[in-house]
């Protein structure tokens, strides 16, 4: 059995390509920056005490850019189904979407392949 990389793509905190993610674990930058004001009301959600209901102590997090940038119409869906689906899977079909355009073989040789998988992996897990 043969397993080849056809096309990978990234997106993280600070990072929204395979290689800006390579260049920040290379310098060892940290990515927590305050929450964008756009994300989320501070006055609404922030106490200063831990363990208040309800509320958060931080307002700082690993943010990624663009969480917006999603065009249903590239995966057949309307507006609506899109302002549905949880976000995450939102910024995970906009990641597998550039890693299939960034291919390195082309359609063409997929055809004469008997199967092929997509497959996503994560960064790290704590499943093992």
């Amino acid at each position: 059995m043969t397993v080849e990389i056809i096309g990978r793509a990234s997106v993280a905190p600070g990072a929204g390509s395979i290689e800006e993610l390579q260049l920040v674990l290379k310098e060892g930058r940290c990515t927590v920056s305050r929450i964008p004001e756009g994300r989320w009301d501070l006055a609404r959600f922030w106490h200063p005490a831990v363990g208040v209901q309800g509320k958060t102590y931080s307002y700082a997090a690993g943010v990624i850019d663009n969480i917006y940038g999603f065009d249903p119409a590239v995966f057949g869906l309307s507006q609506r189904e899109a302002m549905q689906m949880d976000p995450q899977q939102r910024i995970l079909l906009n990641v597998v979407w550039r890693a299939w355009k960034m291919r390195i073989c082309r359609s063409t040789a997929l055809r004469v392949r008997k199967s092929v998988s997509i497959s996503v992996l994560p960064l790290w897990s704590t499943a093992i």
